[in-house]
């Protein structure tokens, strides 16, 4: 049972996207029990259940056998839901029609990069490459494919609104850049199975997301920052707190992966990040305890002397979102109300 603040997500989602191209369609999505994917897939289903005329075909793609059917256990049995337990990586052998694609199946706990690189970047490499050999045997609308900001490469210094053209390095004998180097290989094949093959794919590469259902031990600060103050425990930024970074509310990334679906434009890329919401590690930290969880009394400690923790990340980096705003997007849920809503959504039972 979905509770209120995700229900409430998905009645938001539904009137800000198209409905129509959902009749009657089949959507294959890998990850599917993911942070972002499952929230499509709940979409979706809200949409078969209340609002579709001619119900949608669902098969989601799950890794982890025992979180998918927990999390999807009350759909398990619906006609219009099928659920197929494999790694991305494996050959795909499902064989009725599919319609539109969503590949959302990757590592993006920023922990694994150091200790697991072969598995972060199986997903976005070998796992690309099934689905869009996959989709070569179907006439499919629409390839979806999850990339990322990291694509960008190293910008160690302040950028601000860079476009989908611009690229900066990366080292390829960095582990930790086998997220960043396999989304941007991902993205090359994508390209390329459209230019060789025209398989309508788009990328989309989404900024700093966060809602319910996040991971609280991915690594990211806003991550972090959700569970300290559901655990009433300060604030602790690893860093002296001035990078920056646009934070997007969940239910705006759903809006905009279904705009870039639907409309946009094959073989192109899309920024996704909410630059309303651009601001400081400090600001942000201060943000939720001077004003959104103020009741609570936490304090902000910045743990600069800790070699172990410390982040050099000074970076203040913002995309240009000029191409998904062309398309209708337009974000609109702030820090205080998003953040309210995540931590309230990990307390209700």
């Amino acid at each position: 049972m979905l509770n209120n603040i995700i229900l409430e997500d998905i009645e938001y989602i539904v009137k800000n996207i198209n409905v129509k191209k959902c009749e009657g369609k089949s959507f294959f999505i890998t990850g599917a029990n993911g942070f972002l994917a499952r929230y499509m897939v709940e979409v979706l289903i809200y949409l078969n259940e209340h609002i579709l005329n001619e119900e949608c075909t669902i098969i989601a793609l799950c890794r982890n056998k025992k979180d998918a059917s927990e999390k999807f256990k009350e759909y398990i049995n619906r006609k219009y839901f099928k659920i197929i337990f494999q790694n991305v990586e494996e050959k795909i052998k499902y064989n009725s029609n599919i319609d539109y694609i969503i590949h959302a199946a990757s590592k993006a706990n920023t922990k694994e990069f150091g200790i697991n690189p072969v598995g972060v970047l199986s997903a976005n490499v070998i796992g690309t490459y099934r689905l869009l050999e996959y989709a070569k045997t179907k006439d499919i609308i629409s390839f979806l494919f999850f990339s990322s900001g990291a694509v960008y490469g190293n910008i160690d210094e302040t950028k601000e609104f860079v476009k989908e053209t611009q690229f900066y390095s990366l080292d390829p004998l960095d582990v930790r850049s086998c997220y960043a180097e396999s989304k941007r290989m991902g993205e090359n094949m994508a390209f390329s199975y459209y230019k060789q093959f025209n398989i309508p794919t788009k990328i989309i590469r989404i900024g700093h997301t966060y809602g319910p259902g996040i991971n609280l031990e991915d690594g990211h600060v806003f991550s972090d920052f959700v569970n300290r103050i559901l655990n009433n425990e300060d604030l602790v930024i690893k860093s002296d707190g001035t990078a920056k970074r646009p934070f997007c509310y969940i239910s705006d990334a759903i809006i905009a992966f279904f705009l870039v679906l639907f409309k946009g434009k094959n073989g192109e890329a899309y920024n996704m990040s909410n630059n309303k919401c651009f601001l400081s590690i400090n600001d942000l930290a201060h943000i939720l305890v001077e004003k959104t969880f103020f009741k609570k009394g936490l304090k902000v400690i910045n743990n600069t002397n800790d070699r172990d923790l410390r982040s050099i990340d000074k970076a203040q980096v913002s995309v240009n979102i000029g191409k998904i705003t062309y398309l209708g997007w337009n974000p609109e849920i702030g820090i205080e109300e998003g953040f309210k809503r995540t931590v309230d959504s990990f307390q209700i039972n």
